[in-house]
């Protein structure tokens, strides 16, 4: 643990508020042995102390660059690179248009139905999709799941609604797929726990 002096600790609480972790680092190592930001963090919630800075651009900041042309505050080579990722004349957002389609982390194909905020909720599974134009809504209670297991074959026949809580236990038991046979299987384990359960 770095032991200070009683010059170094009064620079320190002289120096500390207004400025930042890196300032006061940099000033201290002027005058005495280097430290380092962590121990000037250590230093200032070890000693009940603050910077008093928030982090924040405060009511009335004026921004550096104000009024400035990119010459006069940006490197060529950042301007250039600045340059390749500006938005082209005529090209106004890059918002994904309604009937975009997506395939997703989660293994399912995803369409934008709505612009909507936040924008997650303007998004809706292909498969599911599919599935309430052939038959209306799904119940709350039921979600629908890919017969074969492959949620790649969105066709209505590879459709099924299965009850929640079944699912649950197909997914427990590492269960793929929706045929008769699976659904069969969850409900053989869920039925047996029921009676373990209702026998204690």
């Amino acid at each position: 643990m770095r032991r200070y002096s009683a010059d170094e600790k009064a620079f320190l609480r002289f120096f500390i508020p207004g400025h930042s972790h890196r300032d006061i680092t940099e000033a201290f190592n002027e005058r005495f042995p280097d430290i380092t930001v962590a121990q000037v963090k250590a230093f200032i919630k070890n000693n009940g102390l603050t910077t008093g800075r928030t982090g924040r651009f405060e009511a009335g900041h004026v921004p550096a660059n104000k009024g400035k042309s990119w010459d006069e505050f940006m490197a060529v080579a950042s301007q250039e690179a600045c340059r390749k990722t500006l938005f082209k004349p005529g090209h106004s957002t890059n918002i994904r248009p309604i009937g975009y389609e997506v395939w997703r982390g989660d293994g399912y194909l995803w369409r934008k139905v709505a612009f909507t905020k936040p924008p997650r909720h303007g998004w809706r599974q292909v498969h599911r999709i599919l599935w309430e134009e052939a038959n209306g809504a799904v119940p709350a209670d039921m979600t629908v799941s890919f017969i074969d297991g492959d949620a790649t074959n969105i066709v209505l026949e590879n459709l099924t609604l299965v009850p929640r809580a079944l699912r649950s236990t197909m997914n427990h038991l590492g269960l793929t797929g929706a045929s008769e046979e699976v659904m069969l299987t969850a409900r053989i384990v869920q039925a047996t726990k029921a009676r373990r359960k209702a026998g204690r």
